[in-house]
């Protein structure tokens, strides 16, 4: 009788045994299924933000090249402008610090229909984004530091809900009219940050 309680308390302590490492073994393999789909999640976070960076980032170099396009053609306007009123007055008379004044005051008149165009995103060919959320923003500011403006634009692409922000900062200064019309020494890229806004 007593070898039949032994043997009876044996197999409990088993049968405990077994189910306890059952229970550790199911317990660790629910935590790899889990870690598993956190780091399937986290990769494919990973991707759709890379994905969305760069179509933010190309985006960004369209907005660039408009912005030289839309900056040559205020500048040939306003020297346009400029030659028309030089011929209607007496140039050799007149002051080059007016005529500069006058070519600003047409430049300044102008430039805030950069903002308009950069922001209307149909004119854009990046044509990988039809279907997507993407817009441009843009802030023009007179500067106090140059004589000219500040111009901020933020390109911004999303995906998934997913957002990429990429913002670029540039100074613009005002022509002066013994300068050439090309705007290359008047405009300068300051600053480009990414940013998860």
């Amino acid at each position: 009788m007593v070898s039949e309680i032994k043997s009876f308390d044996e197999k409990g302590y088993v049968l405990v045994l077994v189910i306890i490492i059952t229970s550790i073994l199911l317990l660790l393999g629910f935590t790899a299924i889990v870690l598993s789909q956190d780091n399937f999640k986290m990769k494919n976070i990973n991707s759709i933000s890379k994905k969305n960076f760069y179509v933010a980032e190309a985006l960004s170099q369209e907005t660039e090249i408009k912005l030289d396009e839309y900056l040559d053609q205020i500048l040939e306007d306003s020297y346009r402008e400029i030659e028309a009123y030089l011929e209607d007055n007496e140039s050799s008379k007149l002051d080059i610090n007016l005529i500069d004044k006058q070519l600003q005051k047409l430049f300044n008149e102008q430039i805030h229909i950069i903002k308009v165009k950069l922001e209307n995103v149909n004119g854009y060919n990046l044509k990988i984004i039809e279907n997507y959320d993407f817009l441009v923003s843009v802030s023009i500011e007179e500067s106090l530091e140059i004589e000219g403006f500040n111009i901020s634009i933020t390109s911004i692409f999303e995906d998934k809900n997913i957002t990429e922000k990429i913002q670029t900062n540039y100074t613009i200064e005002f022509p002066r009219y013994e300068d050439s019309t090309q705007h290359k020494n008047l405009l300068k890229k300051v600053g480009w940050v990414n940013s998860k806004w």
